[in-house]
């Protein structure tokens, strides 16, 4: 995908146009508590800031005080998703020095050109050489991806590991995007404020629609995934089923366990005889692969969302949108999931909104990038979700 970039728009004007939106409040009341408990809490800075061994402190997702320099420069974010959250919340500002960089690909380099230059050799942040080697001053994710002993490695070798790891939720996302703007700086953190404003904004505006769909009008929908010839659907625990559900739509799948789970541990394996008998009005794929399997699998032929009035296309069975990262996964750019599932199954309720313009409006406010009509109509069909990270049109 060919991006173009624009001139980079000042933080506080960005922030005017999203004033009107503080006061609604798409992330529910519980979650953003404990969020503002552990993530978002003021940073507390040491006195003597202007010295060079200077701390501050910021809040873990467990609510523990975690000392962290002054000036943070250097950074390793330990999943893709953070290092997408990173780039947007410092505007490009080449703070990246190792990241998880399977998850890195073409398009992310492509807008944030910043990457290669601030972690030239390619820094891989999943690994504990990776960061050492970075130079990392503080690296931030789930701390369960590491054992005690590497987190002490990390601190022997004078890297700081801040526990980023609430990201189940759309509450939790917002605490998430917020801990990393206090870890960045104060910028960051002021940036970081005004995304979780959009953010909530974005997920509200698909509620207060889906509300006028009557109880007779709403469709029924799952996400489904395949890995190694195996299904894969995303149920309550899955932050997808969240956005379904904030777009008005019943994921069949809530409710539904099984004892074996995808690679990433959020989608649970579940066979074609169960997903015939869920009968969905609509199947989300999470990528073009996934579609292709159900299209050729003959025992999902009778499906209601199979039978599109004789179109050859099958569109109600869609493929995510994937932008610089998965919408229905723990990414910043998953606030625009629900509106686009929103627009896709209720069109009548969207009739004054542009799908198109609202993602273009992203990459301008957020990436500081212009996007193509072109480019933004491959990331909302799906064409740039293919099984091969990186591929550009």
């Amino acid at each position: 995908m060919k991006l173009m970039k624009v001139r980079q728009f000042a933080v506080a004007g960005l922030g005017a146009l999203l004033m009107s939106s503080a006061l609604l409040t798409g992330c529910s009341g519980a979650a953003t508590s404990a969020g503002s408990a552990a993530g978002s809490a003021a940073v507390t800075e040491a006195a003597g800031s202007s010295d060079s061994g200077a701390t501050r402190t910021v809040k873990d997702t467990d609510g523990n005080e975690v000392t962290i320099p002054a000036k943070v420069t250097k950074v390793a974010p330990t999943i893709g998703a953070f290092a997408q959250v990173t780039e947007m919340l410092t505007n490009g500002n080449g703070k990246i020095v190792a990241a998880a960089t399977k998850q890195v690909d073409d398009n992310f380099k492509s807008v944030f050109s910043d990457y290669t230059k601030s972690n030239p050799d390619n820094n891989d942040s999943t690994s504990v050489e990776g960061i050492i080697a970075s130079g990392a001053q503080v690296a931030y994710g789930p701390k369960s991806a590491f054992s005690d002993e590497q987190l002490q490695q990390l601190k022997d070798a004078g890297v700081t590991f801040v526990n980023v790891a609430a990201m189940k939720t759309p509450d939790e996302i917002c605490t998430s995007i917020q801990t990393i703007g206090d870890i960045l700086g104060k910028d960051e953190s002021a940036r970081a404020k005004e995304f979780v404003k959009y953010y909530k904004k974005q997920i509200k505006n698909a509620e207060d629609r889906a509300k006028k769909v009557s109880d007779d009008k709403k469709v029924t929908m799952i996400e489904l995934s395949v890995e190694g010839g195996q299904y894969f659907v995303a149920p309550s625990t899955d932050i997808s089923s969240q956005y379904m559900e904030a777009a008005g739509v019943t994921n069949l799948a809530a409710d539904y366990t099984s004892d074996t789970k995808s690679a990433n541990g959020s989608l649970m394996a579940v066979s074609a005889e169960q997903i015939a008998a869920w009968n969905p009005d609509y199947i989300m794929c999470f990528n073009q692969a996934t579609k292709d399997a159900i299209i050729k699998d003959k025992a999902f032929s009778k499906l209601t969302s199979m039978s599109d009035g004789g179109s050859s296309n099958f569109d109600k069975v869609f493929v995510c949108p994937k932008g610089l990262y998965l919408w229905s996964v723990r990414s910043a750019e998953g606030c625009l999931l629900p509106e686009f599932i929103g627009q896709y199954v209720y069109p009548e309720q969207y009739e004054d909104f542009s799908m198109q313009d609202t993602l273009k409006s992203f990459y301008k406010d957020w990436y500081n990038t212009k996007l193509s009509t072109h480019d933004a109509e491959s990331i909302l069909t799906g064409a740039t979700n293919s099984t091969v990270a990186g591929s550009k049109k």
